[in-house]
């Protein structure tokens, strides 16, 4: 019987390997810092309420482009470039492309209408 999960493991284990490499990659992919003029999706802090999030984008001079796929996304942009030191003191944890990652697309107001069906 040890044998038999011994082998499992030992045939699994370069699949999830890869699933972890590539799943870590993409995320290493989308992200990226502000750039002057080019819309950034940040990840506040889980600790910022709505409200907060919105005065710490204000007080980085940046302009609120759209809301984010999950409450905590933002997509911003800047007149200026940021450092991640400026970022992780205004309570953003990550800066990435919102055309990348998917989640900050923003939602259709009836995705069933958009869909044919309804």
């Amino acid at each position: 019987m040890a044998n038999i999960g011994r082998t499992v493991l030992r045939n699994t284990a370069p699949a999830a390997a890869i699933v972890v490499v590539s799943t870590l990659s993409m995320g290493a992919l989308a992200l990226r810092m502000p750039m002057a003029g080019e819309p950034v999706a940040l990840l506040f802090s889980e600790s910022l309420s709505e409200g907060e999030s919105l005065a710490r984008i204000a007080g980085m001079d940046a302009r609120l482009v759209r809301d984010g796929g999950w409450d905590r996304i933002k997509v911003v942009s800047f007149d200026r470039g940021f450092s991640l030191l400026e970022l992780w003191r205004n309570g953003v944890w990550a800066a990435f492309d919102p055309v990348v990652a998917a989640g900050c697309a923003p939602a259709g107001p009836n995705k069933e209408a958009s869909n044919g069906v309804g």
